[in-house]
């Protein structure tokens, strides 16, 4: 089971849930990216028990099990050569890394860029040489040689916010890139190709896995972890938290109407 957090930190004093909450509703953007950069270890270990181990073609070459089959990454044949990339592995290896957070002062709504790392991500590729008339002919079936190296994943997303839970809501991937990218060469009958750049194709299965993921439990999990802290009430920009203070009641007395009663 996980443990509710409830502990916050605001600059350098330390207060509880209920400290927090006597407060009143806090302003969102003030807070929230201490408090995903606190969380960093908790959403990662949500998301490496929650992930499925491996996304593509789950049918073929014996797809390591927890499987979302989305058919196969990449299935490009050319004259010299067909290259299927069947699925990839290593989604739950995920460890969120970082989390930047640029709020719009009118509404509070977010853009994001979260960077993810994945220990391995190996792809399951098969090669085949063609020769024209005389057919294809199995050249590489294998995960040894694409793509298993330590990658970093770097995705850009907005978000909105609520001032009633859930809190966060609506989000959505824009980009993403991966580093190192992904490109192979093979020698066919003495002819070196270029096969392919097949990183576009992985970073969608990756993206959608993980973005799907932090759209629902992600965020399902922050939003509860918020409510643990801050109760039933947040503001999503200080001109909201403004305009919902009531104006302070400063009582004037007339210096002459006292001077009368003394």
């Amino acid at each position: 089971m996980l443990m509710l957090l409830t502990i916050a930190s605001v600059g350098v004093v330390t207060m509880t849930s209920a400290q927090l909450v006597d407060l009143g509703p806090p302003v969102l953007p003030d807070v929230l990216s201490a408090l995903l950069d606190a969380y960093k270890p908790l959403l990662s270990g949500f998301a490496q028990a929650n992930l499925p181990a491996t996304i593509g073609n789950c049918k073929e070459a014996n797809a390591p099990t927890n499987c979302t089959d989305i058919g196969n990454l990449y299935d490009v044949k050319n004259t010299f050569y067909r290259v299927k990339a069947r699925w990839i592995s290593g989604i739950n290896t995920m460890r969120l890394d970082d989390i930047a957070v640029t709020f719009h002062d009118k509404d509070g709504s977010m853009a994001l860029t979260v960077k993810v790392y994945f220990a391995k991500l190996p792809v399951s590729l098969l090669v085949e040489a063609c020769a024209g008339v005389l057919g294809c002919a199995t050249f590489l079936d294998t995960t040894k040689s694409c793509c298993g190296t330590a990658k970093t994943v770097t995705m850009t997303a907005t978000a909105k916010c609520s001032e009633r839970p859930p809190f966060l809501h609506s989000f959505v991937v824009g980009n993403a890139t991966i580093s190192p990218g992904i490109a192979f060469t093979i020698d066919v009958f003495g002819h070196t190709f270029k096969v392919a750049d097949i990183t576009s194709y992985i970073i969608q299965g990756v993206k959608d896995s993980v973005g799907k993921f932090v759209a629902t439990q992600g965020f399902t999990l922050v939003n509860s972890q918020l409510q643990s802290i801050f109760g039933d009430k947040v503001y999503c920009s200080r001109s909201s938290r403004d305009a919902d203070k009531p104006p302070l009641n400063i009582e004037t007395r007339d210096p002459h109407h006292q001077r009368c009663n003394e």
